[in-house]
């Protein structure tokens, strides 16, 4: 169904190929995961797939592509579109209507589809994907992670051959990414389609995919059947991959069994017990105070947020969570003035207040200069300092980001990962004291999720970062808030909130496997490495 035979790739003027001789190959009915490194050709292998670099770009492809008995090479794009369906990183690029319900009836239409059977597959597209109650709803008050979902209702309602999904769950909510999988496993038990997923998050996509192709430097360094692909852990360790946590955690007790659901886990003795945290959270003044807030898109639309009321204080590391539409973006936005509450207040206790840097869901919208290094600048010049103070505070910028190497690129010829650390750099050279962030860890791989979120630890009066990944709020955040219901439905240190069961339900955040097996072992532990200390 796939076939790619020493497929090269190089863009523009760049020495270094981003695809090097990749030979994959991918059967009807088979699902394939493809995961690597941020930057490592991810995106690229899956446009050279779907026609998009061969057909609408000038960069150079070498080598045999072939889906489907067609030769992508001279198939036109229009023909490639009736069999290859495409979900790509960016949603947002993927939208031209006015409400899900045109959006999925716009590509049927360009196939001429019966109206009848237009509607049909319109029904049933947006209930696999949960978004049948919005379908007449304005595509733009849609969530991130809605909007992910109604890309893939569009691909699907196509019933496409093969099916390449670019980090499908990375703005979804546990809920969410797990409505979107099961429709996958639906699509593979109903249809003999060939499905690609790329993505990070391993836990998740593991579990339905006959292999693991794993990617480094534009080449396939592992194409393992998924029973095979954990036994070993030692190259997705090398390469910074976010590991599943019962594999990496008998990995690290020095254990053969590698079970995958925490449930089938053999119980172990909890050999040290776990010190209780202390917190000091209280005894910090205030930076921001928030009373009473409310705010809806429209007025006539139910609100998103209704009476909060917070307190963040200095030193506070906090993480947002809660479904896709519970209003994490809002109260960012709220916070940094970008909207307005109607009625409430947002009060900064400094005079005059602090300085905010906000980085958006969609971080390219935030990219506009030449060059990587020009992003970082354009604060500093701003500010008034000389070239030489401001190329000094850029630099040590983009070195927090672990972005030095690409100074002198565009930004758009990163990945979507380095991208949005790009625009993380680019508020931190302002030097900011608050800093929001709207997801900061898509697209990204679990060492540069740690080393991001390490390169913001420090210099800050205030860090508020809306994530559904329970790992880095775990590692990251003294506080977690968990929206549900148009408000705050818990908030306090994540070993409180990440164990409320109650909480996690009404907030859609399901608890990872090491939670669910720390439980069962009766500790509160979050994290693989604090499991494996306990029970050494």
């Amino acid at each position: 169904m796939i076939d790619l035979r020493q497929v090269t790739v190089r863009y523009g003027t760049r020495v270094e190929p981003t695809l090097s001789a990749v030979d994959l190959h991918v059967a009807p009915g088979e699902l394939v995961l493809v995961s690597g490194p941020t930057g490592c050709g991810k995106s690229t292998l899956i446009n050279c797939i779907n026609g998009v670099l061969l057909h609408e770009s000038d960069a150079r492809v070498e080598g045999v592509i072939r889906v489907v008995d067609h030769d992508v090479r001279t198939t036109p794009l229009d023909r490639l579109c009736r069999f290859v369906g495409s979900v790509f990183q960016n949603p947002d690029t993927q939208l031209c209507t006015a409400t899900p319900e045109t959006e999925v009836a716009f590509g049927l239409e360009n196939m001429a589809v019966p109206r009848p059977e237009m509607g049909v597959r319109i029904d049933e597209a947006l209930a696999l994907v949960g978004l049948a109650e919005v379908r007449h709803q304005p595509v733009e008050t849609l969530s991130g992670g809605q909007k992910q979902r109604l890309v893939i209702a569009c691909a699907v309602a196509m019933n496409p051959s093969v099916l390449l999904l670019d980090e499908p769950i990375s703005q979804l909510d546990p809920e969410g990414a797990d409505e979107i999988l099961a429709t996958l496993a639906r699509l593979m038990a109903e249809y003999d389609q060939a499905v690609l997923v790329v993505e990070h998050r391993l836990e998740e996509v593991a579990r339905l995919a006959d292999r693991v192709v794993v990617m480094e430097a534009g080449r396939v360094r592992g194409d393992w059947a998924a029973k095979q692909a954990f036994l070993d852990l030692a190259p997705l360790r090398k390469l910074g991959l976010s590991l599943p946590h019962m594999p990496d955690l008998f990995c690290r007790l020095g254990r053969r069994e590698r079970p995958f659901a925490p449930e089938e886990a053999p119980l172990l003795e909890v050999r040290h017990p776990m010190a209780p945290p202390s917190g000091d959270a209280a005894s910090r003044e205030p930076v921001v105070s928030l009373h009473d807030l409310r705010f809806a898109y429209g007025r006539h639309m139910d609100p998103v947020l209704d009476g909060v009321n917070l307190d963040l204080r200095r030193g506070d590391r906090v993480a947002l969570m809660g479904g896709n539409g519970s209003g994490k973006s809002t109260l960012l936005n709220l916070l940094a003035g970008a909207l307005r509450a109607a009625p409430g207040t947002v009060a900064w206790h400094a005079a005059p207040p602090p300085r905010i840097g906000l980085m958006v869901q969609q971080p390219d919208l935030m990219l506009f200069q030449l060059t990587v290094l020009d992003e970082a600048l354009f604060a500093p010049r701003h500010q008034g300092l000389t070239q030489e103070d401001a190329e000094r505070r850029a630099r040590a910028a983009l070195d927090r980001m672990s972005l030095l190497q690409h100074t002198g690129e565009p930004a758009f010829a990163l990945s979507r990962g380095q991208r949005l650390r790009a625009a993380v750099a680019s508020i931190l050279s302002m030097r900011p004291g608050v800093v929001l962030l709207d997801e900061p860890t898509t697209g990204q791989d679990r060492d540069q999720i740690e080393r991001m979120m390490d390169g913001l630890a420090a210099g800050l009066d205030l860090l508020v970062f809306c994530t559904h990944d329970v790992d880095t709020a775990a590692r990251h955040a003294n506080r977690v808030v968990l929206l549900a219901d148009h408000g705050i439905i818990a908030d306090g240190p994540p070993r409180e909130v990440l164990f409320d069961a109650a909480c996690l339900r009404a907030a859609r955040i399901r608890p990872t496997s090491a939670q669910v097996y720390a439980r069962r072992l009766g500790v509160k532990a979050l994290q693989v490495a604090e499991l494996a200390e306990i029970l050494r």
